[in-house]
């Protein structure tokens, strides 16, 4: 999957102290978990929770635009119940 970044969505991630690597990572994780969120203005958009190869878990926000191109919206640390949420999934 081919990634759009810009000044915006880069800014956000190093906010949360993430690099581009740690999100393509997580995006690449072949358990990574998907759902469906709300649709923002411009895009449909879903939460990705990955696994990065150093083993930290991310959530990312991606859009999927008009064009059906996809772009980051932002991502972070995942939060505990996301990683409970991805384990689950994992289980079986």
């Amino acid at each position: 999957m081919i990634l759009h970044w810009d000044a915006v969505n880069l800014r956000k991630i190093q906010k949360h102290g993430l690099a581009v690597e740690d999100v393509e990572e997580a995006l690449a994780d072949n358990r990574r978990l998907t759902l469906r969120t709300k649709t923002g203005q411009d895009a449909k958009r879903y939460k990705v929770i990955g696994k990065t190869v150093a083993g930290d878990f991310v959530r990312v926000i991606l859009g999927i635009t008009q064009n059906g191109d996809p772009r980051v919206v932002t991502a972070f640390p995942a939060p505990d119940a996301d990683i409970r949420a991805y384990r689950t999934k994992n289980r079986r």
